[in-house]
């Protein structure tokens, strides 16, 4: 029988570093973690290079006697907690890894990642560390204003603190996704904008004789009660390490709404985190509507939502308890320049286009948009916006604009 004391001290070293985070990463990266323990055996000791072409017959066979050992243990491990279920967060080093590989995908290079990168293995290391040893702390913010639609502040996190904003994500997507209504279109895989313009869309023509109420909330994300939000996950959130992080990541920013409780307020805009903070935050209003409220349809994209009803008495009254809902429990206020009630074929203005039962086009804002930002490098963005929510004449005169402005 094979036993572990074969592997000198550097190669335990190198194993225990490697396979340290296996337990709670079997589901997802059972083979990463069998893997890297392969190569950690077989390449990872400091007396040899460990070629399989330099090994003698029975280092080969002693070493690839405990990589099967390791893979049968991890296997058998993967699928016991596949059918028990695991909801701790993995903040191993196999897991790290990938957050930053998916973090760094398709990032411009700045300063700041360059320097990142000159140190990544020590810099990896040591939020490895941090994070095990709970004393990871989240450091400031960088911010900036846009003013695109409409004036926003953008607050930025430094890299290290967005490889964990990743791996937060990444843990949270699977358990709370489930949970949310299907009408729920931001921020989530397999929906999206052009989704729930077109949903929106089907509304209207499915209750030609219905009315429409839309509405969205007054300075969404600076208005996230923390709070409340904290007290929102930990519904589901059992693990303590899980928590924590969550609570560091939360308790990092604080908008300029000042809470009369005297608590914090506040989601960061630019945050990977708050985009998932938001729906778990507004899956509380989407669940008291479909399932309290029940209008005939209901649906959302970020902070902005529209309910139909076919009697306008009615729908005032859902008006009210989905307002009252709003500022009692989730401490929202709606944003009284959206508060409207429309009739379903009269149209209505949703989500940056002029929504009817049977065609659709851009609002008058984006489409001044489109000419004023139109450059060579973006001009297949807007040639997709423009293809799904301009007319034919509005697409002649796209198709001019880039010959005669852009091309000469």
């Amino acid at each position: 029988m094979v036993s572990f004391a074969i592997l000198n001290s550097s190669t335990k070293r190198n194993f225990n570093i490697a396979t340290s985070s296996m337990p709670l990463a079997l589901i997802r990266y059972a083979d990463l973690s069998v893997f890297g323990a392969f190569f950690a055996i077989i390449k990872c000791d400091r007396h040899s290079s460990m070629l399989f072409s330099r090994l003698k017959p029975s280092e080969y066979l002693q070493r690839l006697s405990v990589w099967l050992i390791i893979s049968t243990i991890a296997l058998y491990a993967s699928y016991v907690l596949l059918i028990m279920g695991n909801d701790s967060i993995d903040v191993g080093l196999s897991n790290i890894w990938r957050s930053w590989f998916v973090f760094r995908k398709e990032k411009r290079p700045t300063v700041e990642l360059h320097d990142f990168q000159y140190n990544l293995e020590k810099n990896i290391f040591e939020l490895f560390k941090d994070l095990n040893d709970g004393k990871y702390r989240h450091g400031g913010y960088k911010k900036f204003v846009v003013s695109d639609n409409k004036r926003r502040e953008i607050s930025v996190a430094s890299i290290r603190d967005r490889v964990v904003h990743r791996l937060v994500y990444d843990y949270l997507a699977p358990i709370y996704d489930k949970t949310f209504i299907y009408d729920a279109w931001s921020c989530r895989v397999g929906k999206g904008l052009l989704g729930a313009i077109e949903r929106a869309q089907t509304f209207l023509k499915n209750h030609l004789r219905s009315y429409v109420w839309k509405g969205d909330v007054k300075k969404f994300f600076d208005s996230v009660d923390q709070k409340t939000l904290l007290k929102i996950l930990s519904f589901k959130i059992k693990d303590e390490r899980a928590y924590n992080l969550l609570k560091e990541i939360i308790y990092s920013f604080q908008s300029d709404v000042i809470d009369k409780a005297g608590g914090g307020v506040g989601i960061p805009i630019g945050n990977l985190t708050s985009q998932i903070f938001a729906n778990v935050y507004f899956n509380e209003f989407d669940r008291f509507v479909k399932h309290i409220l029940k209008p005939k349809a209901y649906l959302r994209y970020g902070d902005d939502f529209i309910m139909v009803e076919p009697s306008l008495q009615k729908l005032n009254f859902l008006r009210v308890q989905a307002i009252d809902f709003l500022k009692n429990i989730l401490k929202l206020k709606i944003n009284p320049k959206s508060d409207k009630i429309f009739k379903a074929r009269h149209g209505l203005k949703f989500l940056g286009v002029v929504l009817w039962p049977y065609g659709r086009k851009l609002n008058k804002r984006n489409s001044a948009r489109v000419h004023e930002k139109l450059e060579l490098n973006n001009a297949g963005s807007y040639y997709g916006v423009m293809k799904y929510h301009a007319g034919d004449k509005k697409m002649k005169e796209f198709y001019w604009y880039i010959r005669e402005k852009l091309l000469d």
